[in-house]
């Protein structure tokens, strides 16, 4: 026998120097059998099982657009039947810019009542970019909505947008509050009663529609889960330095009505636009200009004997210097979550559900054709088909009950999410899966994207598992049916 026969037998079956390799192999029992019938059963018959490997697999299209060509789809035929909710749900969906401001278009011709799908309904790029004006978004949603700070910060958005594409990204914060537009656009926002991202009817538009089409994949959930807030919020942090150094030097003058009047159009907006927020660091900005004015303010509130309102004022910057003493982390955002242990045993379990079920239907193919073909059994692949029909049904139905009992959770906080629920937990839940699915193949085929050395790292984990199992179970499997020396059945 030559070195390199030996080594093979070695390694694949287990067996000395002195061994010949097998000659015979055993087909599967009634146990592996019933245990393969069983699994395949529950696979089909369990959602969380073959709902979670069809997540799994669409992971593995890495350039794809999602479910861009059912959107589409969706949107023809939506257009045609005048329903202008399925178009403002796919209105940020359809895969580029131009179609989805046809979509929001339509969709408010249909229904003015969807204006607010101008702002945030729709594709975040509007906000970056030519559309807003192009399309004279901006005085139609002041006039469906004019008393609502969002209206205002969008347009401040738009406008700093412009001013940083003509200088070049070299805009300076100077520059900025000189423009007279952008001031005039963040005056109105500060002075508006109101301030409403619209969250609650984007959210409940995304429930509705994904219901109504029976769309409960991650990526078509996850999507449309978006934590809500006007792009001009954080800028609106410049304008509020603006007006408190004003108010500084109003109060360094002796001019205690104009500093109040200006340090309380700076706290009252950040009170409105605070109570409105589902982003943590959004709301943490707020809370900085609330915090900031409370320290001008609690002065010239006891100094005017106005108690209440400085002990008030009080209790706000107390409460601010704890949460920056307890140097709490910020929650991260539903749509920037990285790879973890969940995602990286779903992807493993897929893989083994693909893996044990494609060797053990190809070894009973094999088998069934050998019946027929009595010399097909002296073949070394008749062997491996033995085994792999005899010890393939363990790992396929390990995996399956792997992607069931990982995809499950996500399957009941999906079936809340539809029912109306939107909780923190539950959209973390969902958003979560979808990142946990997505975030090894994207890491995989876009590594300058991921951090390359725990990703190669749980790369060369995997596949040195997959191997090593596998030669673990030829050569233990060949060893023992040669042990026991049973003949072919």
């Amino acid at each position: 026998m030559s070195l390199g026969k030996a080594w093979w037998n070695r390694v694949m079956f287990g067996l000395q120097n002195h061994e010949a390799e097998p000659k015979r192999a055993t087909p599967p029992g009634p146990i592996a059998l019933t245990l393969a019938v069983l699994a395949l059963v529950a696979f089909f018959a369990w959602p969380a099982a073959h709902e979670g490997l069809s997540a799994v697999i669409s992971s593995w299209h890495p350039y794809s657009n999602g479910n861009v060509k059912e959107y589409q789809r969706m949107a023809r035929e939506a257009e045609v039947n005048h329903d202008a909710k399925t178009l403002a749900f796919v209105a940020s969906r359809l895969g580029s810019l131009q179609e989805n401001t046809r979509a929001v278009n339509k969709a408010v011709e249909i229904d003015p009542s969807l204006a607010w799908i101008y702002v945030r309904g729709s594709d975040s790029r509007f906000v970056f970019v030519h559309v807003p004006q192009s399309q004279n978004w901006i005085p139609k949603l002041e006039a469906f909505d004019p008393d609502n700070a969002v209206v205002y910060l969008t347009d401040a958005s738009i406008r700093s947008s412009e001013m940083l594409l003509q200088s070049n990204y070299q805009l300076s914060p100077a520059t900025l509050i000189n423009d007279s537009a952008w001031r005039a656009a963040m005056e109105k926002a500060f002075a508006a009663p109101r301030y409403d991202s619209y969250y609650d009817r984007a959210l409940e538009l995304q429930q509705s529609e994904l219901k109504a089409h029976n769309l409960t994949a991650p990526q078509d959930i996850a999507c449309g889960i978006v934590e809500y807030y006007s792009s001009g919020v954080f800028e609106a942090q410049k304008y509020a330095d603006y007006l408190l150094r004003q108010a500084k030097e109003a109060q360094q003058k002796g001019d205690a009505a104009t500093a109040t009047r200006l340090a309380w159009t700076v706290a009252q907006f950040a009170d409105r636009a605070r109570a409105s927020m589902h982003n943590e660091a959004a709301r943490g900005t707020t809370e900085g200009m609330l915090y900031s004015a409370a320290i001008i303010l609690i002065p010239l509130e006891a100094a005017a004997g106005h108690i209440e309102a400085a002990k008030l004022l009080t209790i706000e910057k107390e409460s601010y210097d704890r949460k920056l003493a307890a140097k709490t982390p910020y929650r991260i955002p539903y749509d920037d979550r990285p790879m973890n242990a969940t995602g990286i045993a779903l992807q493993i379990a897929g893989l083994g559900i693909v893996l044990f079920g494609g060797l053990i239907g190809l070894s009973l193919v094999f088998l069934l054709a050998s019946r027929f073909a009595p010399g097909m059994r002296e073949r070394t692949l008749y062997r491996w088909a033995c085994q792999c029909s005899r010890f393939g049904p363990m790992g396929f139905a390990a995996a399956v009950g792997m992607v069931a009992a990982l995809y499950a959770p996500y399957m009941s906080h999906m079936q809340d999410f539809l029912a109306g629920v939107k909780d923190t937990q539950t959209l973390q839940a969902l958003t979560g899966m979808y990142s946990a699915i997505s975030s090894m193949p994207s890491a995989f085929f876009n590594p300058m994207h991921a951090a390359s050395h725990h990703f190669y790292l749980w790369i060369s984990l995997i596949i040195a598992s997959i191997l090593g199992g596998a030669i673990f179970l030829g050569r233990d499997a060949w060893h023992s049916s040669e042990s026991r020396g049973m003949k072919v059945a």
